[in-house]
C-alpha cells in the first residue's frame, strides 16, 4: 500500500499495488479508493522512525526521517551541546558510506583535528543546508545529489580519511545507476545486476542463479571474488 502516490517500482505479476487502508472488517480490507481485498496476511511496515526517549529534552533530536535535520551542524554535532553526536540520523541514500563518514569526522573531533566552530557559525552552515535542501530537491535523482554533496563535504574535511569527495561522486554515480536499475527493471530483478567497485576496480559476480530462485546461499558466493572490470 502507498500513501499518497504510487511507487516507481515494476512489480512482479503476483504483486497488486493499492492505496492506503480505510479499514479492516473481519476479514476483508478496504482501501480509500473504494476497492476491497481479502488477504492472507497483513503486514504493517512503519518505516524509518527517529525515536529518542532515552535521551533528556535538551538533548533530543526530534524530526521526521529528514534529508538534513534540524540543530546538527554538519549533520552530526548537537547544536545545544557540542559534546553530542547523531550518526545516521538522516533519510538516506548512501546508508553505510555515509554513516561511516560521519564516524571519523565524529572522531576527529573528539580527538582535536577538527575544531566546531562558533554557535553563530554552525547556525550559519546549518542555514546554507537546509537552503540548499529547500531550493534543489526536486525528485529522486536530486535528493540524491544532495547527499552526494554533503558526503564530499565531510570527506574534504578529513585528511586522512580512505576517500576523497571525487570518489564519492563515483560512488554517487553507481548508486545513480541502481537505482535507474530499480526503476526500469521489475524490482524482483534489481538484486541480478552487479557493479564496479570504484575501490578495486572488480565488478560484483554475476549470480548464477536468480536470487529470487535461490533458497540455499549455496550457489555462489556473494562476498568473495570478483571479476575484473573492462574499465
Amino acid at each position: 500500500c502507498y500513501r499518497t502516490q504510487r511507487s516507481e517500482n515494476i512489480w512482479p505479476a503476483n504483486i497488486d499495488e493499492r492505496p492506503n487502508v480505510q479499514r479492516v472488517e473481519g476479514q476483508t480490507v478496504h482501501f480509500i479508493d473504494g476497492s476491497t481485498l481479502q488477504p492472507d496476511t497483513i503486514i504493517l511496515c512503519t518505516g524509518y522512525l527517529h525515536h529518542y526517549p532515552f535521551l533528556p529534552e535538551p538533548l533530543r533530536l526530534e524530526a521526521a526521517n529528514d534529508l538534513y535535520p534540524p540543530n546538527l551542524y554538519k549533520g552530526i554535532v548537537w547544536q545545544k551541546n557540542n559534546q553530542l553526536f547523531y550518526i545516521g540520523a538522516q533519510d538516506q541514500a548512501f546508508s553505510l558510506p555515509m554513516i561511516d563518514v560521519q564516524a571519523h569526522y565524529a572522531r576527529d573531533i573528539v580527538v582535536g583535528r577538527i575544531k566546531v566552530p562558533s554557535a553563530a557559525e554552525q547556525e550559519k552552515d546549518i542555514q546554507t543546508w537546509l537552503q540548499k535542501k529547500a531550493t534543489e530537491i526536486k525528485d529522486a535523482n536530486s535528493f540524491m545529489s544532495f547527499q552526494f554533496a554533503y558526503v564530499a563535504d565531510l570527506v574534504s574535511s578529513l585528511p586522512d580519511y580512505p576517500s576523497t569527495p571525487a570518489k564519492v561522486w563515483e560512488q554517487g554515480e553507481q548508486l545513480r545507476a541502481w537505482y535507474a536499475d530499480k526503476i526500469s527493471h521489475c524490482l524482483a530483478d534489481m538484486r541480478n545486476h552487479t557493479y564496479t567497485s570504484v575501490h578495486t576496480g572488480l565488478q560484483g559476480k554475476k549470480p548464477p542463479v536468480m536470487w529470487q530462485d535461490d533458497f540455499t546461499d549455496e550457489s555462489y558466493d556473494i562476498v568473495q571474488g570478483g571479476v575484473e572490470a573492462d574499465n
